[in-house]
């Protein structure tokens, strides 16, 4: 306030003793300092608005690596269950076909048939997110092409062909 007390008392003086073109030169100076100030205002919300979508970008990008490391150590865990029962269905065939005797590893061959074939369980949230705010939000082009790549088509392939053996699994 004491700063539009200070500029009013000068234009008041200046139009008091008739010297309009100073008074003009005056408001012209006021109306520049008004536009800078505006333009800084500007500027600082632009920069408040990318540093507010880089740290969002830094969120979801974190989220991601932490999600498809999970996804890699299930997926891990998935080839090993599933080669083991692969393995007990070859050496139970292998034993079928040549009529060989039981034994007590047999029984754990036979004891696997029960398992389950592991599927994957992919965490996809981080996606999701990036989705809904926007890919261009990845500054890095590349990296916004392999993340679609990784979701938008490896991952779908991933449950087709996961569906498709279990069908095949049923008969």
């Amino acid at each position: 306030k004491p700063m539009v007390k200070f500029f009013r008392k000068i234009r008041q003086q200046l139009v008091a003793e008739n010297r309009f073109g100073k008074y003009l030169t005056y408001a012209i100076g006021e109306i520049f300092l008004v536009v800078i100030g505006i333009l800084i205002a500007l500027q600082l919300n632009t920069w408040k608005n990318e540093h507010s979508r880089h740290v969002l970008e830094h969120k979801i990008l974190s989220e991601m690596r932490f999600n498809l490391k999970m996804d890699s150590i299930d997926m891990t865990g998935n080839i090993a269950r599933n080669t083991a029962v692969l393995n007990s269905t070859l050496a139970i065939l292998d034993q079928l076909e040549n009529r060989l005797m039981w034994n007590d590893t047999m029984a754990l061959h036979y004891s696997r048939l029960d398992n389950y074939v592991s599927k994957i369980a992919m965490i996809v949230s981080s996606y999701e997110n990036l989705k809904s705010s926007g890919f261009d939000l990845i500054r890095n082009d590349s990296l916004r092409t392999k993340i679609h790549e990784v979701y938008g088509q490896q991952y779908p392939f991933v449950v087709r062909m996961e569906t498709e053996h279990m069908e095949a699994m049923k008969y």
